[in-house]
């Protein structure tokens, strides 16, 4: 077999390689197309800032049933009851409900979703059968 002919050999193999190269990213492609028509709707949180706090501040109130205060959610994160430790929390709980993942139902009550009642008060009573005469 002379040069030419090698080269000419090489030419079709790299060429042969290309088109199977190119048909391997035409399937590629169309896989990871049917794929991501089958994920759900994009839901997830805002986006957090990049503190560790944060993501377990949310774990804590995942797992509450009632609304928690910034003292509450520092015992949960096992923190000392110290004031820096409950003011920090206190504004990063706040800072939450500005980027709207918790709400604050009475000044320094969190909770997560929809605001629920701590101690509902009971509506004041009428007395109807009050005699003035």
């Amino acid at each position: 077999m002379n040069v030419t002919a090698k080269s000419g050999a090489q030419r079709v193999g790299r060429r042969a390689r290309r088109a199977d190269d190119d048909e391997h990213l035409t399937i590629t492609r169309k896989t990871i197309t049917a794929l991501a028509d089958r994920l759900p709707a994009h839901t997830a949180a805002p986006d957090l800032p990049e503190h560790p706090d944060y993501p377990r501040i949310l774990a804590v109130f995942n797992g509450a049933t009632n609304l928690l205060r910034a003292r509450d959610v520092c015992e949960a994160l096992d923190r000392e009851l110290l004031p820096k430790n409950i003011e920090g929390t206190r504004a990063k709980l706040k800072h939450l409900v500005r980027l709207d993942v918790l709400t604050e139902a009475d000044a320094g009550s969190f909770s997560r979703g929809a605001v629920v009642a701590r101690n509902p008060r009971p509506a004041p009573c009428l007395n109807v059968t009050d005699k003035r005469t």
